[in-house]
């Protein structure tokens, strides 16, 4: 699986997470400049799609993925730590010397392959704002799996990532709201 179609499936799942985290029923009053006032929906305001993807930006959330190199698909990428990692902060914690190419300090630091995915994946952002927008203001009765990765950016030859099941993944995960087609 190339890194674009990866990046495509994790900026989805990263979206959906903060989506789930600014979730509110909350209305906000939004004067205009002749001083009209009218109640906004928060859920599908333009304040909450600027949370979403801008605050912090919605690609800085991919440096707290870890690569799990025991796992093959698309699951390799996750946040949580990797058995590797673990089985080894243990043997340090109980006095063992560990000796590895990378210092200790940095074994928490994002990786190549993460820091690569968030560099790829901030022109996505941009490239695909205009269809995320459509999506969050029109069309959030259709999962975003499916708006964005099924309906408008993978062809279907690449969409076989979003059928596997990461650990983190949010509850609108793609296995719940596949398209009838694959």
């Amino acid at each position: 699986m190339s890194s674009y179609h990866l990046n495509v499936k994790l900026l989805v799942t990263e979206i959906l997470s903060r989506l789930q985290e600014t979730k509110s029923s909350d209305a906000l009053n939004v004067r205009s400049v002749q001083g009209d006032s009218k109640k906004v929906k928060y859920e599908t305001s333009e304040l909450r799609l600027y949370e979403v993807l801008e605050d912090p930006p919605i690609c800085s959330r991919l440096l707290q993925y870890k690569v799990h190199k025991e796992r093959q698909d698309s699951s390799r990428f996750d946040k949580g730590t990797p058995q590797t990692m673990k089985s080894l902060t243990e043997l340090v914690n109980r006095g063992v010397d560990v000796k590895l190419d990378v210092p200790f300090e940095l074994w928490d630091k994002p990786s190549v392959e993460v820091t690569t995915l968030f560099k790829e994946c901030i022109p996505l952002v941009n490239e695909y704002q205009d269809i995320i927008e459509e999506w969050f203001y029109s069309n959030q009765d259709i999962n975003l799996y499916d708006y964005l990765c099924r309906e408008n950016v993978l062809d279907k030859s690449s969409q076989g990532c979003l059928n596997e099941k990461s650990p983190n993944q949010p509850k609108h995960s793609p296995e719940l709201h596949q398209s009838e087609e694959l």
